[in-house]
């Protein structure tokens, strides 16, 4: 018998109905979490990972929701239409919404964007989130969208097509114009937004228990130079952050599913606040 049951279905969004999965334990349910997932592509490569770790949180008793955003997944829109404003108050509805039902404490998870947006969640007083747990979250939204003009440029190389550099791309989306990264249809208000995403914008979070999980290549590094910083910064802030380090694949640059279950496991043994 199952230690957990799937709960399918549509819940109501900001611009239009959100496919979310409920993923809830059989037994006593002691907390209740939000999963934000990556964009993209990388959603699809953690797709596995995601479902795996969801279910790790329903044996331990925390019933977890799988939030596709509006424009991506089986939810609603166009992937052209999905913007950040958007997805941010959607989850905030979701967290409000869990809230509502019963008194547990609410748990938001993150993964690379998610984990961005988790955070920017976070530095709303409003919210009463309990613990956030990043798992390779993405550090700067301007890095981020480098990389996807790379992706880009890299694609164009390929197919001997005119190579536009990271500068003329840039002007495109300052222009308001939609590019096409990977098959899918990036809208210039979705990059300017990430652009401007930082953890800069965090100055102002309150106390915090956070989880940081970060892929590391050999089990006796640290995390990276960079995520101490940031981790440092929240912790002189009076957030509780516990670094974890997973010496797993890089999940969210792959496409094989054998290369996830370390990053299942790693959900198993958390020490959540619960």
């Amino acid at each position: 018998m199952k230690d957990y049951q799937l709960k399918p279905g549509f819940v109501p969004g900001s611009a239009g109905r959100l496919y979310a999965l409920d993923v809830e334990p059989v037994g006593e349910v002691l907390a209740q979490a939000v999963y934000l997932p990556p964009h993209g592509e990388e959603l699809n490569r953690c797709r596995t990972m995601i479902a795996g770790q969801a279910r790790e949180l329903a044996k331990r008793g925390i019933a977890c929701r799988l939030l596709d955003y509006y424009g991506t997944g089986d939810s609603e829109g166009d992937f052209r239409q999905g913007n950040w404003p958007l997805w941010l108050a959607d989850a905030a509805a979701q967290i409000t919404e869990l809230q509502s039902r019963a008194s547990r404490p609410v748990v938001v998870v993150g993964c690379r964007l998610g984990a961005m947006l988790a955070m920017d969640l976070l530095a709303d007083s409003s919210l009463k989130i309990h613990q956030v747990v990043l798992v390779q979250p993405v550090l700067q939204g301007k890095q981020y969208v480098t990389q996807l003009l790379r992706q880009r440029m890299a694609l164009q190389m390929s197919t001997g097509a005119e190579v536009e550099n990271t500068d003329q791309l840039r002007e495109r989306i300052a222009r308001g114009e939609t590019l096409e990264i990977g098959g899918y249809e990036f809208a210039a208000d979705l990059l300017t937004h990430l652009d401007g995403v930082s953890p800069e914008r965090w100055g102002s979070l309150r106390d915090a228990s956070i989880v940081w999980i970060e892929h590391v290549s050999d089990a006796a590094k640290e995390i990276a130079i960079v995520s101490r910083k940031i981790v440092a910064q929240l912790q002189e802030q009076g957030n509780a952050v516990a670094p974890v380090r997973v010496c797993t694949p890089p999940v969210w640059q792959l496409h094989e599913r054998e290369c996830v279950q370390g990053a299942v496991t790693a959900f198993a043994n958390l020490e959540l606040s619960v």
